[in-house]
């Protein structure tokens, strides 16, 4: 397995639309996706640049070079061509990004024995788009961070359309910076 990585350009204005259709991914994409062989993916976006970023992780005898071939995939691509730039079959025009650095496999990193790791909880972090931060838990007109699947105690379940939420009484704020609150929850 490896990872890939793209970046993309988003029209102007589109940043919100981008988000919208992406909540609301289609299922045959998603199946034609996993297919190939593509999981973990993410896009992230640049509000400077309006730049997206994307990252994925491919096994080794994936079948990405045959998405385009597929009528999901040219079917998405008419549907993203109003607010991306494109080529002219509506794919996205996709620059590569070479990988420079990867934490994990730096050789500096300790990496835990096989059998040698600790039981207990889990941890992990939650960030959080957030106007105005404030110990009652983030701003009420945002959507609400996705939940552990081992702990849906108090946090809405992230949909395409607006959800309130309070921080769970797992939760516990770490910090906050540029309106984002960060959360870490217990599992």
């Amino acid at each position: 397995m490896f990872r890939h990585a793209f970046k993309m350009q988003l029209r102007p204005g589109c940043e919100e639309e981008y988000k919208r259709r992406h909540d609301a991914l289609w299922p045959e994409m998603l199946r034609q996706l996993h297919g190939a062989g593509i999981s973990d993916y993410s896009i992230f976006l640049d509000r400077e640049t309006l730049t997206l970023f994307a990252v994925q992780k491919r096994t080794d005898d994936n079948t990405a070079a045959d998405l385009p071939n597929t009528e999901a995939v040219k079917r998405w691509w008419a549907y993203m061509q109003d607010i991306m730039e494109c080529n002219s079959d509506h794919s996205p025009v996709e620059k590569p990004l070479d990988e420079m650095f990867h934490m994990d496999q730096c050789g500096r990193c300790p990496q835990p024995k096989e059998g040698n790791r600790r039981p207990g909880p889990r941890f992990f972090g939650v960030l959080w788009p957030c106007h105005s931060f404030s110990a009652a838990g983030p701003c009420p007109a945002e959507p609400a961070g996705m939940a552990c699947g081992k702990n849906s105690g108090g946090m809405a379940a992230r949909t395409p359309k607006t959800a309130t939420a309070t921080l769970p009484p797992k939760g516990r704020t770490v910090g906050s910076s540029k309106n984002l609150l960060v959360v870490s929850y217990r599992c």
